[in-house]
């Protein structure tokens, strides 16, 4: 089911960050929570949109990913830790990594920038760990789930949903 379908309050107009679930970042202890279970003993990247609105200075100090679709992101190497603040962003609120892995690639954490799901890729120990984890809300995702508005088959799409198909 999907966050649009089952809150009656939620018109597709915008999140109150009191009720609603955040959209393009994760909570810093739901992301410490899963940190916690990705093995590393070196330093990981974390990749952040540069499409948030609150760069003071993106400068050319850090590696740039080119991404699909404008989804461009900028390169930070840190300890693996839920970061929330980045250099030359001056953000409204804290704003997490799109994109963390492990120089070895043995894993990876992905928060959409439009969505309010993280999406998490390991070997079984790393991903049965994190599904086992109580202090979090997950669910084995297969490849063709569809995690958008309309992806919820258990309800029925709300009457904005359905105004815009």
């Amino acid at each position: 089911m999907q966050w649009g379908s089952i809150a009656p309050h939620f018109d597709g107009s915008g999140r109150s960050g009191d009720v609603d679930p955040e959209e393009g970042s994760i909570p810093p202890e739901s992301l410490a929570a899963i940190l916690e279970h990705c093995p590393t003993d070196h330093d990981v990247t974390y990749a952040v949109w540069v499409g948030f609105g609150s760069w003071a200075d993106r400068g050319d100090r850090h590696a740039l990913l080119p991404g699909w679709g404008g989804r461009d992101y900028l390169l930070f190497e840190a300890p693996k830790a839920p970061i929330m603040t980045w250099p030359g962003m001056d953000p409204i609120w804290p704003q997490s990594a799109n994109l963390i892995w492990p120089k070895d690639h043995s894993w990876c954490v992905a928060t959409e920038i439009d969505w309010d799901s993280t999406l998490i890729a390991g070997p079984y120990p790393v991903t049965q760990a994190i599904l086992d984890d109580e202090r979090l809300e997950t669910f084995e995702v297969d490849y063709g789930d569809d995690l958008s508005w309309y992806g919820d088959h258990f309800n029925p799409l709300p009457d904005w949903l359905r105004a815009r198909r």
